[in-house]
């Protein structure tokens, strides 16, 4: 009795730790993004020395920072802990297993909030906006460990690479996609994800996402069908092109991998030959895709001047031109 006594003391204690850890990262992180809103831009009165000395608390080095040619700055206090927050929520004390994962957007949202402003003035040149260095620099550390930590080979902080099919790889589609929303949430994501053709990148990130709820099937679970949702919603957000997205709706084959067009030496859609097997298969998984995330025929009927071309040339035959 009394082993069992201590067992359940030892994880009540638990429990409060990594909650308050959770507590105070969140206060921290609606601190900073107060201190970047209120003292971020470069104003007549020479202000930002508060944000300076708030920055260096946190171990993030200032206006004083290495540039990136310098190098140094890429490891700073605020700028990790946005990272975690919004990627690893785990490493913050957040419980990623339970049902509402209020610690994680919780942790993510107050993460995404601190870049917002740095990202969203200086996208804005029309506010005539000039942000302190040490907010620039905060934006560009962050940047950077976000896509360093997108890159990583073994796919741990990729959305698109997530198992539907096993309970762990559900739980890091949840405790990711809480991440990605908030960002997305704030137009942020589009910017932050890695530029070219690599998996993690904008264009080919948005594909593997849809992908990856297509392959569900019919009959998913539930937690199966709001993992799935959570993939669809943030790779329609990114956006795909119109015919890529109604070639995985109405059954014609797409690459696996999330490219296209088909890519040098890969069969154009129009010249890619199945069985009769196989084009009753494939036209099931693009009905199971529509019925199980509606999201994406609002999407359709919401834009659909962009998916009318693609449309009628399915309906036809016709090849239209690729989109991007």
């Amino acid at each position: 009795d009394d082993d069992d006594d201590r067992q359940v003391v030892s994880a009540r204690v638990v429990r409060d730790w990594r909650r308050a850890r959770v507590k105070l990262a969140v206060q921290i992180l609606v601190l900073a993004q107060h201190a970047v809103s209120t003292e971020g831009q470069i104003k007549d009165d020479a202000g930002g020395g508060g944000l300076d000395a708030f920055l260096r608390i946190l171990g993030e080095g200032g206006s004083s920072a290495s540039s990136s040619e310098g190098g140094g700055g890429g490891d700073g206090g605020l700028s990790r802990l946005v990272c975690l927050a919004v990627l690893a929520p785990e490493a913050l004390g957040a419980d990623t297993t339970g049902g509402r994962l209020d610690d994680v957007n919780q942790l993510a949202g107050a993460a995404a909030r601190v870049l917002a402003p740095a990202y969203l003035d200086l996208c804005r040149p029309s506010r005539n906006v000039l942000l302190l260095p040490a907010v620039v620099e905060l934006r560009r550390v962050a940047q950077d460990s976000l896509w360093s930590l997108l890159a990583m080979q073994s796919g741990r902080f990729d959305l698109g690479s997530v198992d539907l099919d096993t309970a762990k790889g559900l739980i890091a589609a949840r405790r990711l996609s809480a991440g990605y929303k908030a960002l997305a949430n704030l137009d942020i994501l589009r910017q932050v994800l890695p530029k070219g053709d690599g998996p993690t990148s904008r264009k080919i990130l948005a594909r593997r996402l849809l992908l990856g709820g297509q392959s569900l099937g019919a009959g998913p679970s539930p937690a199966q069908r709001a993992a799935g949702r959570a993939l669809v919603t943030v790779g329609m957000h990114l956006g795909v092109p119109p015919d890529f997205l109604v070639a995985l709706v109405l059954g014609n084959p797409v690459p696996s991998d999330g490219t296209w067009p088909w890519g040098s030496g890969g069969s154009e859609p129009g010249h890619y030959h199945r069985s009769a097997r196989d084009e009753v298969r494939d036209e099931a998984m693009g009905e199971a895709f529509l019925h199980n995330f509606p999201v994406v025929a609002v999407a359709c009927r919401y834009n659909f001047k962009h998916y009318a071309g693609a449309l009628v040339n399915r309906l036809t035959g016709t090849q239209g031109t690729q989109g991007t």
